[in-house]
């Protein structure tokens, strides 16, 4: 009989079913044995309910192998229809550095390699901010060197403020690393992915924590806004700091803005009002940290929608909401009328229960 007792991890298992089709789980997991052998074991799941896959989207479920306390995971991806037009990943706040002790790296690494399993057909994967800790050549390289380390898919980037905020060159150098480092054609730019239009936005000045964002680059984001514009079909826009009082960890109860320093985006208003002619506007940014499992990480306010990305480094919990130090993400499958925002916890390797929302389209109020 197989000695469960000498497990020392489990593979997790992927599942794709169609809605309405309950999900065919395996009878065995693959299991990683102390010795170093590699083989199957028996596993019993736990009961899966029909309103779990009774519609499009994502959700976990566990498993027991008999001897052993170690829990196997199944990822579970409901789909409708012919599945998502579109389907990307979203990670931020990386904050790889070179130290000897860091670990952010092998954070960023384990969320790549998740998403490769759970969501293999992203054609997208968009950083929005702080990939690196202090902007430096090196961390940028390490970061670039784990980021081709796993099969991804084409990467979008977005300046964050510890990118850009700790040289004596000042923006103009950190601006330029960034160009050279990511490959990507400007600070700020867009991208039509599969008929849907991706506007990225950056500081203009390297300030401790804020955007500044200048008049050209409003004008060009007005300009941009508009082109093609229809309000049955989403917008995405991506600046690392969020807007304040939005998405989590946005309010002064969050800590947003009353540590010191400020917070969010020198001109809030002007940026606001650009983005609130637009209510299929969905704005993705990171800087908070605050975890994906929150009423709030994502919320339609102030005119159109405003989404949490997290933080692949340690998430901080926001009003007593989720651990801290995690490690979480988000992945965005869209559909011809909805989009569903599905948060991620790489660490856990498990779809966090109130961590969704559906977008419709057309529409204002996520079910």
């Amino acid at each position: 009989m197989l000695d469960c007792k000498g497990i020392k991890s489990v593979r997790q298992t992927v599942v794709y079913t169609a809605a309405g089709t309950a999900p065919k789980l395996p009878e065995t997991v693959t299991a990683e044995f102390s010795n170093g052998t590699v083989q199957p074991v028996p596993v019993i799941w736990d009961v899966i309910h029909p309103s779990d896959y009774s519609k499009a989207g994502s959700f976990s479920v566990r498993g027991v192998l008999n001897g052993t306390a170690i829990v196997p995971k199944a990822s579970i991806t409901v789909t409708e229809g012919a599945g998502p037009l579109l389907s990307i990943s979203v990670i931020s706040d990386t904050h790889v550095d070179t130290g000897i002790s860091s670990k952010n790296g092998k954070k960023l690494k384990n969320a790549l390699l998740d998403l490769k399993e759970i969501n293999p057909k992203a054609e997208a994967l968009c950083v929005v901010g702080d990939m690196t800790d202090h902007g430096n050549d090196d961390e940028y390289d390490l970061f670039m060197k784990i980021l081709d380390s796993v099969d991804h898919p084409k990467t979008y980037f977005v300046i964050g403020n510890h990118d850009i905020r700790w040289h004596d060159g000042g923006y103009k150098e950190t601006y330029q690393r960034f160009l050279t480092k990511t490959k990507m054609p400007a600070g700020h730019y867009d991208e039509i992915i599969k008929g849907f239009h991706f506007i990225f936005l950056s500081t203009d000045q390297d300030l401790k924590d804020q955007a500044n964002i200048s008049d050209d680059q409003l004008n060009w984001l007005s300009a941009k806004l508009a082109e093609g514009a229809d309000r049955n079909k989403p917008i995405f826009v991506f600046l690392h700091q969020s807007l304040a009082n939005t998405s989590v960890g946005s309010y002064p109860g969050d800590g947003y803005g009353t540590s010191g320093y400020p917070d969010g985006v020198v001109q809030d208003s002007q940026l606001r009002s650009l983005l609130a002619k637009y209510p299929q506007v969905i704005f993705l940014t990171g800087h908070t940290h605050a975890v994906v499992d929150h009423p709030k990480c994502t919320i339609f306010t102030s005119g159109f929608w405003c989404v949490n990305t997290a933080t692949t480094f340690s998430t901080i919990p926001s009003d007593g909401y989720g651990p801290d130090n995690g490690s979480q993400g988000l992945c965005l499958d869209i559909y011809p009328d909805k989009v569903l925002m599905k948060g991620r916890d790489f660490a856990k390797q498990e779809w966090p229960v109130n961590g969704q929302w559906t977008i419709p389209f057309p529409g204002e109020h996520a079910k």
